[in-house]
Protein backbone atom coordinates (compact mmCIF):
# COMPACT_ATOMS: atom_id res chain seq x y z
CA UNK A 1 0.00 0.00 0.00
CA UNK A 2 1.39 3.62 -0.78
CA UNK A 3 1.83 5.66 1.93
CA UNK A 4 1.73 9.46 0.90
CA UNK A 5 3.50 12.31 2.56
CA UNK A 6 6.20 14.49 1.95
CA UNK A 7 8.35 14.51 -1.69
CA UNK A 8 11.74 13.53 -0.99
CA UNK A 9 12.48 16.31 -3.29
CA UNK A 10 11.04 18.69 -0.46
CA UNK A 11 12.47 16.83 2.19
CA UNK A 12 15.72 17.97 0.73
CA UNK A 13 15.23 21.11 -0.81
CA UNK A 14 14.07 22.62 2.61
CA UNK A 15 17.30 22.28 5.09
CA UNK A 16 19.26 22.79 1.89
CA UNK A 17 17.23 26.03 1.28
CA UNK A 18 17.32 27.04 4.82
CA UNK A 19 20.92 26.69 5.18
CA UNK A 20 21.42 28.43 1.79
CA UNK A 21 18.88 31.17 3.38
CA UNK A 22 20.82 31.56 7.28
CA UNK A 23 24.09 31.74 5.36
CA UNK A 24 22.86 34.37 3.32
CA UNK A 25 21.36 36.59 6.15
CA UNK A 26 24.13 36.03 8.42
CA UNK A 27 26.69 37.54 5.40
CA UNK A 28 24.54 40.11 5.37
CA UNK A 29 24.24 40.99 8.52
CA UNK A 30 27.85 40.82 8.61
CA UNK A 31 27.98 43.08 5.52
CA UNK A 32 25.60 45.62 7.31
CA UNK A 33 27.76 45.60 10.07
CA UNK A 34 30.89 45.96 8.55
CA UNK A 35 29.16 48.94 6.17
CA UNK A 36 27.71 50.89 9.14
CA UNK A 37 31.36 50.72 10.68
CA UNK A 38 32.77 51.96 7.57
CA UNK A 39 30.43 54.48 7.08
CA UNK A 40 31.23 55.65 11.16
CA UNK A 41 34.87 55.43 10.38
CA UNK A 42 34.47 57.78 7.21
CA UNK A 43 32.37 59.94 9.44
CA UNK A 44 35.27 60.34 11.92
CA UNK A 45 37.59 61.05 9.38
CA UNK A 46 35.58 64.08 8.24
CA UNK A 47 35.28 65.01 11.64
CA UNK A 48 39.54 64.91 12.10
CA UNK A 49 40.00 66.52 8.40
CA UNK A 50 37.32 69.28 9.83
CA UNK A 51 39.32 69.52 13.26
CA UNK A 52 42.86 69.87 11.54
CA UNK A 53 42.10 72.48 9.07
CA UNK A 54 40.84 73.95 11.99
CA UNK A 55 44.48 73.55 13.92
CA UNK A 56 46.32 74.81 11.27
CA UNK A 57 44.04 77.34 9.96
CA UNK A 58 41.81 79.81 11.97
CA UNK A 59 38.50 80.49 10.28
CA UNK A 60 35.86 83.01 10.84
CA UNK A 61 32.76 81.16 10.88
CA UNK A 62 30.30 83.39 8.84
CA UNK A 63 27.15 82.20 7.94
CA UNK A 64 28.54 82.11 4.20
CA UNK A 65 31.68 79.95 5.73
CA UNK A 66 29.25 77.75 7.59
CA UNK A 67 27.28 77.18 4.22
CA UNK A 68 30.11 76.65 2.27
CA UNK A 69 31.67 73.88 4.94
CA UNK A 70 28.27 72.42 4.96
CA UNK A 71 28.06 72.29 1.00
CA UNK A 72 31.24 70.86 0.89
CA UNK A 73 31.22 68.21 3.90
CA UNK A 74 27.82 67.05 3.38
CA UNK A 75 27.00 68.20 7.38
CA UNK A 76 25.07 70.29 9.06
CA UNK A 77 26.81 73.48 10.86
CA UNK A 78 25.72 74.78 14.25
CA UNK A 79 27.88 77.65 15.89
CA UNK A 80 27.30 78.44 19.53
CA UNK A 81 28.67 81.77 20.97
CA UNK A 82 29.78 82.02 24.21
CA UNK A 83 27.00 81.88 26.59
CA UNK A 84 25.33 79.32 24.81
CA UNK A 85 23.09 80.62 22.46
CA UNK A 86 22.76 79.62 18.60
CA UNK A 87 24.73 82.54 16.72
CA UNK A 88 24.69 80.98 12.99
CA UNK A 89 22.84 77.81 11.75
CA UNK A 90 23.52 76.19 8.41
CA UNK A 91 19.50 74.64 9.69
CA UNK A 92 16.84 75.90 11.38
CA UNK A 93 16.48 74.62 15.04
CA UNK A 94 13.76 74.90 17.92
CA UNK A 95 13.71 76.40 20.93
CA UNK A 96 13.64 72.73 22.84
CA UNK A 97 16.34 71.67 20.62
CA UNK A 98 18.86 74.14 21.98
CA UNK A 99 19.13 72.67 25.37
CA UNK A 100 20.52 69.58 23.80
CA UNK A 101 22.69 71.07 21.78
CA UNK A 102 23.94 73.58 24.71
CA UNK A 103 24.54 69.88 26.74
CA UNK A 104 27.23 68.09 24.23
CA UNK A 105 30.51 68.13 25.15
CA UNK A 106 32.84 70.02 23.58
CA UNK A 107 35.93 68.38 22.12
CA UNK A 108 39.52 69.96 22.28
CA UNK A 109 41.31 70.67 18.55
CA UNK A 110 44.75 69.46 20.46
CA UNK A 111 45.74 66.51 18.07
CA UNK A 112 46.61 64.16 21.42
CA UNK A 113 43.52 65.22 22.65
CA UNK A 114 41.21 64.88 19.82
CA UNK A 115 42.57 61.02 18.55
CA UNK A 116 41.04 60.15 21.95
CA UNK A 117 37.79 62.08 21.61
CA UNK A 118 36.94 61.88 17.96
CA UNK A 119 35.28 58.80 18.18
CA UNK A 120 32.53 59.54 20.64
CA UNK A 121 30.03 60.88 18.53
CA UNK A 122 26.00 61.48 20.20
CA UNK A 123 23.22 60.87 18.59
CA UNK A 124 20.23 63.46 18.88
CA UNK A 125 17.17 63.98 16.83
CA UNK A 126 16.31 67.82 15.88
CA UNK A 127 13.00 68.28 14.57
CA UNK A 128 12.10 65.24 12.57
CA UNK A 129 15.27 63.95 11.78
CA UNK A 130 18.05 62.14 13.50
CA UNK A 131 21.53 63.07 13.82
CA UNK A 132 25.77 62.15 15.01
CA UNK A 133 26.47 65.08 16.68
CA UNK A 134 30.04 66.04 17.39
CA UNK A 135 31.10 69.51 19.36
CA UNK A 136 34.26 71.03 18.81
CA UNK A 137 35.72 73.87 21.23
CA UNK A 138 37.41 76.45 19.43
CA UNK A 139 40.85 78.31 21.00
CA UNK A 140 40.17 81.23 22.99
CA UNK A 141 41.89 83.53 20.34
CA UNK A 142 39.24 82.50 17.49
CA UNK A 143 36.59 83.00 19.82
CA UNK A 144 37.98 86.92 20.39
CA UNK A 145 37.96 87.67 16.50
CA UNK A 146 34.09 85.83 15.61
CA UNK A 147 32.59 85.48 19.26
CA UNK A 148 31.91 81.31 18.44
CA UNK A 149 33.01 79.05 20.91
CA UNK A 150 31.60 75.87 19.43
CA UNK A 151 30.84 74.37 16.58
CA UNK A 152 28.67 71.12 16.25
CA UNK A 153 29.20 69.26 13.13
CA UNK A 154 25.56 67.17 12.43
CA UNK A 155 26.20 64.15 10.18
CA UNK A 156 22.67 62.60 9.49
CA UNK A 157 22.22 59.43 10.50
CA UNK A 158 20.18 57.67 7.41
CA UNK A 159 22.81 58.49 5.37
CA UNK A 160 24.92 56.42 7.42
CA UNK A 161 22.41 53.64 7.33
CA UNK A 162 22.12 53.71 3.80
CA UNK A 163 25.43 53.56 3.27
CA UNK A 164 25.30 50.63 5.38
CA UNK A 165 22.52 49.24 3.42
CA UNK A 166 24.10 49.69 0.24
CA UNK A 167 27.20 47.77 1.58
CA UNK A 168 24.83 44.53 2.83
CA UNK A 169 23.12 44.65 -0.62
CA UNK A 170 25.28 43.54 -2.58
CA UNK A 171 25.94 39.93 -0.30
CA UNK A 172 22.63 40.04 0.31
CA UNK A 173 21.97 39.48 -3.86
CA UNK A 174 24.18 37.55 -4.31
CA UNK A 175 23.30 34.85 -1.70
CA UNK A 176 19.85 34.79 -2.97
CA UNK A 177 20.43 34.47 -6.80
CA UNK A 178 22.33 31.68 -5.22
CA UNK A 179 19.87 30.31 -3.26
CA UNK A 180 17.72 30.38 -6.78
CA UNK A 181 20.09 28.73 -8.87
CA UNK A 182 20.86 25.68 -6.18
CA UNK A 183 16.98 25.49 -6.07
CA UNK A 184 16.50 25.58 -9.61
CA UNK A 185 19.73 23.12 -10.46
CA UNK A 186 18.42 20.22 -7.11
CA UNK A 187 14.56 20.68 -8.21
CA UNK A 188 15.81 18.96 -11.76
CA UNK A 189 18.01 16.96 -10.38
CA UNK A 190 15.73 15.27 -8.06
CA UNK A 191 12.85 15.73 -10.49
CA UNK A 192 15.02 13.21 -12.51
CA UNK A 193 16.07 10.92 -9.29
CA UNK A 194 12.06 10.65 -8.08
CA UNK A 195 11.54 9.76 -11.73
CA UNK A 196 14.00 6.92 -11.58
CA UNK A 197 12.84 5.63 -8.04
CA UNK A 198 9.24 6.02 -8.90
CA UNK A 199 10.16 3.29 -12.13
CA UNK A 200 11.91 1.46 -9.50
CA UNK A 201 8.64 1.23 -6.56
CA UNK A 202 6.33 0.59 -9.47
CA UNK A 203 8.09 -2.62 -10.57
CA UNK A 204 8.06 -3.10 -6.60
CA UNK A 205 4.23 -2.90 -6.45
CA UNK A 206 3.95 -4.99 -9.19
CA UNK A 207 6.21 -7.83 -7.60
CA UNK A 208 4.18 -7.29 -4.61
CA UNK A 209 1.37 -7.91 -6.16
CA UNK A 210 2.50 -11.21 -8.03
CA UNK A 211 3.26 -9.89 -11.41
CA UNK A 212 6.92 -11.31 -12.23
CA UNK A 213 6.83 -10.44 -16.43
CA UNK A 214 7.90 -7.21 -16.67
CA UNK A 215 11.51 -6.39 -16.69
CA UNK A 216 13.46 -2.79 -15.93
CA UNK A 217 15.67 -1.26 -18.68
CA UNK A 218 17.52 1.19 -15.99
CA UNK A 219 21.21 0.84 -17.31
CA UNK A 220 22.90 2.91 -15.65
CA UNK A 221 25.92 2.12 -13.43
CA UNK A 222 25.29 4.78 -10.25
CA UNK A 223 23.26 3.18 -7.09
CA UNK A 224 19.85 3.35 -9.09
CA UNK A 225 21.69 0.83 -11.78
CA UNK A 226 22.19 -1.61 -9.23
CA UNK A 227 19.35 -1.14 -7.41
CA UNK A 228 17.35 -2.14 -10.96
CA UNK A 229 19.67 -4.83 -11.34
CA UNK A 230 18.87 -6.37 -8.05
CA UNK A 231 15.90 -5.81 -8.09
CA UNK A 232 15.31 -7.89 -11.65
CA UNK A 233 17.40 -10.80 -9.65
CA UNK A 234 14.81 -10.51 -7.39
CA UNK A 235 11.70 -10.84 -9.58
CA UNK A 236 13.97 -13.68 -11.99
CA UNK A 237 14.22 -15.87 -8.52
CA UNK A 238 10.69 -14.66 -7.00
CA UNK A 239 9.45 -16.14 -10.79
CA UNK A 240 11.06 -19.20 -9.59
CA UNK A 241 10.52 -19.86 -6.36
CA UNK A 242 6.64 -18.94 -6.73
CA UNK A 243 6.54 -21.40 -9.55
CA UNK A 244 8.15 -23.90 -7.30
CA UNK A 245 5.21 -23.75 -4.34
CA UNK A 246 2.59 -23.44 -7.42
CA UNK A 247 4.38 -26.90 -8.14
CA UNK A 248 4.26 -28.48 -4.67
CA UNK A 249 0.49 -27.45 -4.20
CA UNK A 250 -0.86 -29.11 -7.17
CA UNK A 251 1.47 -31.91 -6.21
CA UNK A 252 -0.64 -32.08 -2.54
CA UNK A 253 -3.78 -31.18 -3.97
CA UNK A 254 -3.05 -34.10 -6.84
CA UNK A 255 -2.15 -36.40 -4.18
CA UNK A 256 -5.20 -35.74 -2.00
CA UNK A 257 -7.30 -36.19 -4.85
CA UNK A 258 -5.79 -39.12 -6.89
CA UNK A 259 -5.82 -40.94 -2.94
CA UNK A 260 -9.59 -40.65 -2.77
CA UNK A 261 -10.34 -41.58 -6.83
CA UNK A 262 -8.01 -43.97 -6.13
CA UNK A 263 -9.82 -46.07 -3.25
CA UNK A 264 -13.54 -45.53 -4.76
CA UNK A 265 -11.62 -46.98 -7.92
CA UNK A 266 -10.07 -50.16 -6.31
CA UNK A 267 -12.89 -51.05 -4.64
CA UNK A 268 -15.03 -51.03 -8.08
CA UNK A 269 -12.58 -53.06 -9.94
CA UNK A 270 -12.02 -55.25 -7.28
CA UNK A 271 -15.50 -55.99 -7.20
CA UNK A 272 -15.87 -56.18 -10.93
CA UNK A 273 -12.84 -58.56 -11.50
CA UNK A 274 -14.76 -61.11 -8.45
CA UNK A 275 -17.77 -60.94 -9.99
CA UNK A 276 -15.63 -61.90 -13.95
CA UNK A 277 -13.78 -64.67 -12.20
CA UNK A 278 -17.35 -65.94 -10.60
CA UNK A 279 -18.75 -65.92 -13.97
CA UNK A 280 -15.92 -67.34 -15.59
CA UNK A 281 -15.93 -70.38 -13.26
CA UNK A 282 -19.74 -70.82 -14.08
CA UNK A 283 -19.71 -70.62 -17.34
CA UNK A 284 -17.08 -72.23 -19.58
CA UNK A 285 -18.32 -71.22 -22.96
CA UNK A 286 -16.90 -67.39 -22.50
CA UNK A 287 -13.48 -67.96 -20.66
CA UNK A 288 -11.92 -66.17 -23.75
CA UNK A 289 -13.73 -63.16 -23.23
CA UNK A 290 -13.46 -63.06 -19.14
CA UNK A 291 -9.89 -62.98 -19.42
CA UNK A 292 -9.66 -60.27 -21.66
CA UNK A 293 -11.75 -58.55 -19.59
CA UNK A 294 -9.68 -59.56 -16.37
CA UNK A 295 -6.72 -58.80 -18.25
CA UNK A 296 -8.34 -54.91 -18.72
CA UNK A 297 -9.00 -54.85 -14.98
CA UNK A 298 -5.65 -55.69 -14.14
CA UNK A 299 -3.81 -52.73 -16.39
CA UNK A 300 -6.89 -50.50 -14.65
CA UNK A 301 -5.46 -51.23 -11.49
CA UNK A 302 -1.85 -50.87 -12.30
CA UNK A 303 -3.37 -47.15 -14.11
CA UNK A 304 -4.59 -46.62 -10.71
CA UNK A 305 -1.59 -47.20 -9.10
CA UNK A 306 0.28 -45.20 -11.45
CA UNK A 307 -2.12 -42.54 -10.51
CA UNK A 308 -1.55 -42.67 -6.85
CA UNK A 309 2.24 -42.39 -7.29
CA UNK A 310 2.29 -39.04 -9.08
CA UNK A 311 1.27 -37.64 -5.70
CA UNK A 312 3.89 -39.36 -3.33
CA UNK A 313 7.37 -39.71 -2.86
CA UNK A 314 6.88 -43.96 -1.76
CA UNK A 315 9.37 -45.41 -3.13
CA UNK A 316 7.83 -48.26 -5.54
CA UNK A 317 9.67 -51.62 -6.44
CA UNK A 318 10.53 -51.80 -10.19
CA UNK A 319 9.67 -53.99 -12.38
CA UNK A 320 12.47 -54.26 -14.65
CA UNK A 321 11.72 -55.93 -18.09
CA UNK A 322 12.69 -55.87 -21.68
CA UNK A 323 12.04 -52.17 -23.55
CA UNK A 324 10.59 -54.61 -26.75
CA UNK A 325 7.86 -56.26 -24.96
CA UNK A 326 6.17 -53.45 -23.35
CA UNK A 327 5.94 -51.46 -26.56
CA UNK A 328 4.86 -54.33 -28.63
CA UNK A 329 2.41 -55.06 -26.05
CA UNK A 330 1.22 -51.06 -26.12
CA UNK A 331 0.87 -51.27 -29.74
CA UNK A 332 -1.53 -54.38 -29.78
CA UNK A 333 -3.59 -52.41 -27.04
CA UNK A 334 -3.37 -49.00 -28.20
CA UNK A 335 -4.19 -49.76 -32.02
CA UNK A 336 -7.91 -51.09 -31.14
CA UNK A 337 -8.08 -47.96 -29.45
CA UNK A 338 -6.89 -46.20 -32.65
CA UNK A 339 -9.42 -48.40 -35.03
CA UNK A 340 -12.30 -47.34 -32.78
CA UNK A 341 -11.44 -43.04 -32.87
CA UNK A 342 -11.07 -43.16 -36.95
CA UNK A 343 -7.41 -42.61 -36.29
CA UNK A 344 -4.33 -43.68 -38.28
CA UNK A 345 -1.35 -44.45 -35.80
CA UNK A 346 2.02 -46.33 -37.14
CA UNK A 347 4.79 -47.77 -35.05
CA UNK A 348 8.13 -48.39 -36.30
CA UNK A 349 10.15 -50.33 -33.35
CA UNK A 350 13.49 -51.67 -33.69
CA UNK A 351 14.30 -54.89 -33.66
CA UNK A 352 16.71 -54.66 -30.76
CA UNK A 353 14.50 -53.40 -27.99
CA UNK A 354 13.89 -56.95 -27.20
CA UNK A 355 17.23 -57.18 -26.35
CA UNK A 356 17.43 -54.29 -24.00
CA UNK A 357 15.54 -53.59 -19.87
CA UNK A 358 14.38 -50.59 -18.92
CA UNK A 359 14.35 -50.16 -14.89
CA UNK A 360 10.68 -50.41 -14.85
CA UNK A 361 7.94 -51.86 -17.02
CA UNK A 362 5.08 -49.80 -15.20
CA UNK A 363 6.42 -46.65 -15.67
CA UNK A 364 7.44 -47.14 -19.44
CA UNK A 365 3.71 -48.09 -20.03
CA UNK A 366 2.50 -45.00 -18.39
CA UNK A 367 4.78 -42.36 -20.06
CA UNK A 368 4.29 -44.18 -23.82
CA UNK A 369 0.43 -44.83 -23.33
CA UNK A 370 -0.47 -40.76 -22.84
CA UNK A 371 1.86 -40.01 -25.35
CA UNK A 372 0.01 -42.16 -27.75
CA UNK A 373 -3.48 -41.57 -26.03
CA UNK A 374 -2.95 -37.47 -26.17
CA UNK A 375 -1.77 -37.83 -29.64
CA UNK A 376 -4.68 -39.65 -30.80
CA UNK A 377 -7.05 -37.24 -28.70
CA UNK A 378 -5.55 -34.16 -31.13
CA UNK A 379 -4.57 -35.76 -34.40
CA UNK A 380 -5.53 -37.67 -37.40
CA UNK A 381 -2.10 -38.97 -38.04
CA UNK A 382 0.35 -40.62 -35.49
CA UNK A 383 4.03 -42.07 -35.47
CA UNK A 384 5.09 -43.95 -33.03
CA UNK A 385 9.35 -44.45 -33.33
CA UNK A 386 11.24 -46.26 -31.00
CA UNK A 387 15.03 -46.87 -31.17
CA UNK A 388 18.25 -48.23 -29.41
CA UNK A 389 21.69 -46.22 -29.21
CA UNK A 390 24.52 -47.67 -27.89
CA UNK A 391 26.83 -44.99 -25.95
CA UNK A 392 30.15 -44.92 -25.52
CA UNK A 393 31.56 -46.24 -22.27
CA UNK A 394 34.76 -46.26 -20.60
CA UNK A 395 37.60 -48.90 -20.64
CA UNK A 396 35.81 -50.96 -18.16
CA UNK A 397 32.80 -51.54 -20.94
CA UNK A 398 35.10 -54.09 -23.06
CA UNK A 399 34.78 -56.19 -20.02
CA UNK A 400 32.76 -59.24 -21.91
CA UNK A 401 30.43 -59.32 -18.23
CA UNK A 402 30.19 -55.42 -17.95
CA UNK A 403 26.75 -55.28 -19.67
CA UNK A 404 26.13 -52.59 -22.87
CA UNK A 405 25.06 -49.05 -21.61
CA UNK A 406 22.56 -47.72 -24.30
CA UNK A 407 19.80 -45.28 -24.30
CA UNK A 408 16.44 -45.67 -25.19
CA UNK A 409 14.42 -43.02 -27.18
CA UNK A 410 10.59 -43.06 -27.98
CA UNK A 411 9.28 -40.56 -30.49
CA UNK A 412 5.70 -39.60 -30.49
CA UNK A 413 5.15 -37.53 -33.71
CA UNK A 414 1.12 -35.96 -34.62
CA UNK A 415 -0.04 -34.03 -36.90
CA UNK A 416 -2.72 -32.22 -34.51
CA UNK A 417 -2.80 -27.91 -34.00
CA UNK A 418 0.24 -28.59 -31.29
CA UNK A 419 0.83 -27.62 -27.47
CA UNK A 420 -1.26 -24.16 -26.89
CA UNK A 421 1.10 -21.11 -26.18
CA UNK A 422 -0.62 -20.12 -22.98
CA UNK A 423 0.46 -23.48 -21.28
CA UNK A 424 3.85 -24.07 -23.45
CA UNK A 425 6.37 -23.43 -20.51
CA UNK A 426 4.04 -25.41 -18.08
CA UNK A 427 2.68 -28.56 -20.17
CA UNK A 428 4.03 -30.95 -18.04
CA UNK A 429 2.64 -29.80 -14.52
CA UNK A 430 -0.44 -31.40 -13.05
CA UNK A 431 -3.64 -29.61 -13.55
CA UNK A 432 -2.04 -27.53 -16.36
CA UNK A 433 -4.48 -27.63 -19.41
CA UNK A 434 -6.67 -25.88 -21.77
CA UNK A 435 -9.39 -28.59 -22.37
CA UNK A 436 -12.62 -27.98 -20.70
CA UNK A 437 -13.23 -31.69 -19.99
CA UNK A 438 -9.48 -32.41 -19.26
CA UNK A 439 -7.66 -32.55 -15.93
CA UNK A 440 -3.89 -31.77 -16.84
CA UNK A 441 -2.44 -35.06 -15.85
CA UNK A 442 -1.63 -36.80 -18.74
CA UNK A 443 1.56 -35.07 -19.21
CA UNK A 444 2.63 -34.63 -15.52
CA UNK A 445 2.51 -38.71 -15.31
CA UNK A 446 4.49 -38.98 -18.83
CA UNK A 447 7.48 -36.83 -16.71
CA UNK A 448 7.17 -37.89 -13.25
CA UNK A 449 7.63 -41.29 -15.28
CA UNK A 450 10.37 -40.62 -17.27
CA UNK A 451 12.43 -39.31 -14.70
CA UNK A 452 11.64 -42.76 -12.60
CA UNK A 453 12.90 -44.00 -15.12
CA UNK A 454 16.22 -41.38 -14.74
CA UNK A 455 15.42 -40.28 -17.93
CA UNK A 456 13.78 -36.60 -19.57
CA UNK A 457 10.71 -36.02 -21.90
CA UNK A 458 10.52 -32.63 -24.31
CA UNK A 459 8.43 -31.58 -26.77
CA UNK A 460 9.52 -29.65 -30.25
CA UNK A 461 6.93 -28.43 -32.62
CA UNK A 462 8.20 -28.15 -36.55
CA UNK A 463 7.04 -28.61 -39.91
CA UNK A 464 3.25 -28.64 -39.01
CA UNK A 465 3.92 -31.83 -36.51
CA UNK A 466 4.68 -32.40 -32.91
CA UNK A 467 7.03 -34.74 -31.85
CA UNK A 468 7.54 -35.70 -28.01
CA UNK A 469 10.71 -37.08 -27.60
CA UNK A 470 11.19 -39.55 -24.01
CA UNK A 471 14.88 -40.18 -23.62
CA UNK A 472 15.91 -43.22 -21.28
CA UNK A 473 18.74 -45.20 -19.92
CA UNK A 474 18.70 -48.85 -20.86
CA UNK A 475 20.77 -51.56 -20.59
CA UNK A 476 21.48 -54.97 -22.58
CA UNK A 477 19.75 -58.01 -21.10
CA UNK A 478 21.91 -60.82 -20.17
CA UNK A 479 20.83 -63.22 -22.44
CA UNK A 480 21.19 -61.49 -25.37
CA UNK A 481 24.54 -62.13 -25.90
CA UNK A 482 23.19 -66.21 -26.01
CA UNK A 483 21.36 -65.51 -29.37
CA UNK A 484 22.27 -66.98 -32.22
Amino acid sequence: MKQHGRSIRVKMLVPLVGTAAIASLLVAMASWSYGRRQAQQAMLERIESIRAAFSSTPIPLTSSALNSLSQLTSTQWIALSTNGDIARSTLAVSEDDIAQLQQLPARSLSVDQARRDVTQAVELELGNEAYFAYALGRPSSDVVRDGIARVIVLFERRSVQASARQTAITPLATGLSTILLIVTTTWLIMSRLVKRITVLQEQVDRVAAGDFSSQLTENSPDELGQLSIAINQMTIQLDQLWKEVKRDQRAKLLHQVASGMAHQLRNTLTGARMAIELHQAACQSGGKEAGVAINQLEIAEDYVSRLLSLGTQDQQVDQQAPAGKCLFDLQASHQSIAQHLKRTLRWQLDQRLEHYLIKDERSLNAAVSNLVLNALAEADEVTVRAKVATLETGPEASSTTAPCVAELVVDVVDNGAGVDPEVAEQVFEAFVTTKPEGMGLGLAVVKRSAERLGGSVTWVREDQLTRFTLTLPAIESPSAGERP
